[in-house]
């Protein structure tokens, strides 16, 4: 692991961004203080990210955890059908959903 003051990491991002998965993670710090890490990152990671840090879906599986209690359930089939409706009824829409977590044309399940 490498240490770089904000200065050097400015002056050599390029460098650091196109050598991060030999040489491993680096620690940015300002005024001898760690501010942040660089670290090497995929697609799959940025879905990951996504999902642990939005309030949005955190909220939306709060939400799901009481219908679940409460008994609201759905089928995988009508799921689909429900969230694949582009005219879905008021309150109920996808638009809340990351486009992240969804298919290439807006779709649950459709890569």
């Amino acid at each position: 692991m490498e240490l770089a003051n904000t200065r050097t990491a400015k002056a050599k991002l390029s460098e650091y961004l196109n050598s991060l998965e030999t040489r491993g993670p680096i620690i940015i710090t300002n005024h001898g203080k760690p501010k942040a890490l660089l670290i090497s990152f995929s697609e799959d990671d940025l879905a990951s990210l996504v999902i642990q840090n939005s309030k949005e879906i955190h909220d939306a599986v709060m939400e799901g955890l009481l219908d679940l209690k409460k008994g609201k359930t759905l089928s995988i089939k009508e799921a689909r059908r429900k969230l694949n409706n582009p005219n879905p009824s008021p309150g109920h829409s996808t638009a809340r959903l990351p486009s992240i977590l969804l298919g290439r044309h807006g779709k649950i399940g459709k890569a």
